[in-house]
Order: structure tokens, then C-alpha cells, then sequence
């Protein structure tokens, strides 16, 4: 890690980590049998937090289950966060880096520790596909709109 200052006006990721996380393999040993049969049902989502005049927080929350048939094969839930120092940009522009960019960045770290997890849990490892960050966001506004009555 470099000591050099990041320029002004540049985004600068201070951390990112995990908040919480939780793993449940319920009806184990019996859901090993067949268990790359799974059909893994996947929710993310994205919040973000001010946490001071420059620095934000965003945060994935990731909910994952596998099952076949009727047996639960796993279930994990992953709330995986990175803070942020950014410049003094317009609030559009701050809200379109926190739930676009820093999501889409900080997305890769969270499926590594998903499938890694269930790996060592003796399952198949579920890799997350990313979602569209940027089409979530945009139907996200969309419906905002539609609620106020603007559209």
C-alpha cells in the first residue's frame, strides 16, 4: 500500500470488509446426496450510508439458498461493506458512484468468500453471477418517481 496521497477530487476506497455473515447447512449429512443439483436462488442488494462529510459506506447484502427438491442443501446470508472518502460532487453523481460503482467493485470480493464458504462446507461452491448494477439502479429511480407521482 502506497503512502503517496490520493489527489484531490479523487474517489478513495478506505475499507471494505464483512458485517456480518451467516451459513446454515440445515439438513446436512443428508442434502450431500445430489447436491450439485441445487438450484440456488440468489437476492442482492444495496444500501448506503453518509457516515461523515466525505466518507460513505455502501453495503451488499447478499441472500443465497440452494435447494433440491425439498431438502435445503444451504442457505447464506453476506452483508459485505466498503468505505469510501469522495470529493465534493452533486448528490446525483455521489448516489450513482454508491450504488453503481462501489457495488460493482466491492461485488467480486463478496462472491469469493460465498463460494469459498460453501466450499468448505462440503457443497458444491455457488458462484453469484453480478447483477446489473446500473439497470438495478435505474428501475430503482424509476419506481421512486412512479411513487411520488412524478411519472
Amino acid at each position: 500500500m502506497s503512502d503517496t496521497p490520493a489527489p484531490p477530487g479523487a474517489v478513495v476506497l478506505l475499507h471494505h470488509y464483512v458485517r456480518d455473515m451467516s451459513f446454515e447447512h440445515p439438513d446436512a449429512p443428508y442434502s450431500f446426496k445430489d447436491a450439485h443439483e441445487a438450484k440456488p436462488l440468489v437476492d442482492v442488494q444495496v444500501t448506503y450510508r453518509q457516515l461523515d462529510a466525505h466518507t460513505f459506506e455502501t453495503q451488499l447484502t447478499i441472500t443465497a439458498s440452494a435447494k433440491r427438491e425439498d431438502m435445503v442443501v444451504a442457505v447464506i446470508e453476506l452483508s459485505y461493506a466498503g468505505t469510501y472518502r469522495l470529493p465534493a460532487i452533486p448528490h446525483e453523481l455521489r448516489e450513482v458512484f454508491l450504488m453503481v460503482e462501489a457495488p460493482r467493485e466491492l461485488f467480486p470480493f463478496a462472491r469469493a468468500l460465498i463460494g469459498l464458504v460453501t466450499m468448505q462446507a462440503g457443497i458444491p461452491p455457488l458462484l453469484i453471477v453480478a447483477p446489473n448494477f446500473q439497470d438495478t439502479y435505474r428501475r430503482m429511480n424509476e419506481d421512486r418517481l412512479k411513487s411520488e407521482g412524478a411519472i
